[in-house]
Formats: C-alpha cells, sequence, structure tokens
C-alpha cells in the first residue's frame, strides 16, 4: 500500500499526491534476540525519584536533526503513546522497533528500561522491559524520507514511575513526562473496521491524505471491503484531539473525494483535502452502509 504524503501547491493551483508517511520497509520476516545491557544503573522504580521533586530536562535533539515525536507528550502511567520519526534532514533516516527508554534524575539521563514498538501504525502497541532481559523482535525498518515521516507505531509505558523519560530509537529520541499534571490518554480507533494510510502531514501547509480500509485487527479474519465495509453514506468528519475531547473541524474547510485516486497505484479508496491546520492528533471518520462507523488518526507535525 502507497502511504499518502503531501506536496505544496506548485504555484497553479495543483497540487500532486505522493508519500507524506515514510513506507514501512519490512527488512526481513525474522527475529532478533536484543541481549542485556551491559552498562549503567537497573535500579528499580523505587529508587527513582518522582517527577514533582526535579526539574523538567532540556529538549531532546537539536533543531534540524532527527527526533523523535511522542503523542501525546504527557501521559498517565500505563498509558500507549504513538512514536513518529521526523526527519528534516537531506538523507534517509529509519528506526527498528526496539529502543530505550531513559530516565532524568534532574541532571542527567540514564538507561532505565528495554523498549519495543508496535510493527506498524495499526499494530497493537509495544512494551517495556528490565534492561537485563534478553528480548526477542521482528526485524523491521521504518523510514522516514528527507523532509518527512516515519510511519506511527505504539509503545506501551507500564510499571514505571512518574517522572521525565526519553524514548531513544535508531540514534533519534524523544521526551515524554509520566504521571505529570497535563497527563492525557490518546483514544486510538476502537472500530472494528478502521482507516489506514493517513500517516503525518507537515504543520503550516494544506495538505492531502489518502485512505484505505483494514481490520482494525487482522487476526480477525479475511477482509473485502464490498463485503465488510459497503458504501460510504457520510462524507469525512474530521476532529482535533483536545485533551478530554475531540473538537470538529469546519465541514466546509474539509473535501471529501470519494473515488479510486488514479495518482496513488497502491490503489486508496478516497481522499481528503485539508486546510492548514494546527500541530496535534486528528480523527477522521465516516459511516458506510455495511461497517457502520468507521475511523482512523492522522497527525500534524512541525517539521525542524
Amino acid at each position: 500500500m502507497a502511504h499518502p504524503m503531501y506536496e505544496p501547491d506548485d504555484g497553479q493551483g495543483r497540487q500532486l499526491l505522493s508519500t507524506a508517511m515514510a513506507v514501512t520497509a519490512i527488512v526481513a520476516i525474522v527475529t532478533v534476540v536484543i541481549g542485556p545491557w551491559r552498562g549503567g544503573s537497573t535500579m528499580s522504580d523505587a529508587e527513582g525519584t518522582g517527577s514533582s521533586e526535579v526539574v523538567a530536562p532540556p529538549p531532546a535533539g537539536e533543531p534540524g536533526r532527527a527526533h523523535v515525536a511522542v503523542s501525546p507528550s504527557s501521559v498517565p502511567v500505563g498509558a500507549e503513546v504513538a512514536l513518529i520519526l521526523v526527519n528534516p534532514t537531506g538523507e534517509d533516516r529509519s528506526t527498528g522497533v526496539a529502543g530505550t527508554l531513559q530516565r532524568w534524575d534532574g541532571s542527567h539521563w540514564s538507561d532505565h528500561r528495554r523498549l519495543t514498538t508496535g510493527i506498524g501504525p495499526d499494530a497493537p502497541a509495544g512494551r517495556l522491559f528490565p534492561l537485563d532481559e534478553d528480548v526477542i523482535v521482528p526485524m523491521v525498518a521504518f523510514t522516514a524520507p528527507p523532509g518527512g515521516f516515519a510511519a506511527p507505531v505504539w509503545t506501551r509505558l507500564e510499571g514505571v514511575d512518574a517522572g521525565w523519560y526519553r524514548v531513544v530509537l535508531g540514534g533519534a529520541s524523544g521526551i515524554v513526562q509520566v504521571g505529570g499534571e497535563a497527563a492525557r490518554t490518546l483514544p486510538r480507533p476502537a472500530t472494528g473496521i478502521v482507516f489506514g494510510g493517513g500517516g503525518v502531514l507537515p504543520a503550516g501547509q494544506e495538505g492531502r491524505l489518502a485512505f484505505d480500509t483494514r481490520r482494525r485487527d487482522p487476526r480477525s479474519g479475511d477482509f473485502d471491503p464490498d463485503r465488510d465495509v459497503g458504501e460510504y453514506t457520510t462524507r469525512a468528519r474530521v476532529e482535533r484531539y483536545e485533551g478530554d475531547r475531540w473538537v470538529m473541524v469546519p465541514s466546509d474547510t474539509v473535501l471529501t473525494i470519494d473515488s479510486d485516486v488514479t495518482a496513488d497505484p497502491g490503489g486508496a479508496a478516497w481522499q481528503l483535502h485539508l486546510p492548514v491546520l494546527e500541530a496535534g492528533v486528528y480523527r477522521v471518520s465516516r459511516e458506510a452502509s455495511v461497517a457502520a462507523r468507521i475511523e482512523g488518526l492522522f497527525w500534524v507535525l512541525p517539521l525542524r
């Protein structure tokens, strides 16, 4: 499946459809064992210091370098977060599904847990492991093209105390606060059929996305769009997540096009044309004659 990506207006009132979310490259259908960590502290959370007692850490990374956007950036203990590799550089950047969760003690970072992610935007979240535990992971790579984004993947921050943490994936990193006053949980689509392909758009620009449909859990059986989705009965509804509720984007600023996308050889089912949107996470939903409600997520992020 080709993932959508925004290309700016060419000055003649035309927009082209290409990839905004990097293609997820599956390197091999094998697994590898990540051996135990060999240095630093393996302290338990009971020995750590709560976030209320430490100064917030400096931002992760430097402007102009690849980094990980963590969404939401402040969550309750045990919540899932989306991890998105942001690549403002001129070369491809890639990550795998294994990384490290570091903890901030008020003056420096130390390795705290091993971390895995899901294997794709709709896949179940990864999880945390002790530093001294062997972890078997699939050999999968997510690539962010120059000036673009990798596919969102998820992990669950369970079994850690409140505090500031840094996610390190493929040499890039991003910061998340666990248990802070601004903590919120991002609801993932709960419908049986979901929209795939939304991905990420750069903030500050109009954009165009292409969507297809798929089962949220591919293990639940084969999928036939005609049989399992039917005909769309409404145009797309787009909402921005405001922390405790979804706020609708004015419908007269959103254009839904129901047709096969000839510019997208992956066969996306329909397109969504969007105005300039604030940075954040958005939900798109539609009603269909068979599937009833279908939902999907996409992000708008600064590319810097």
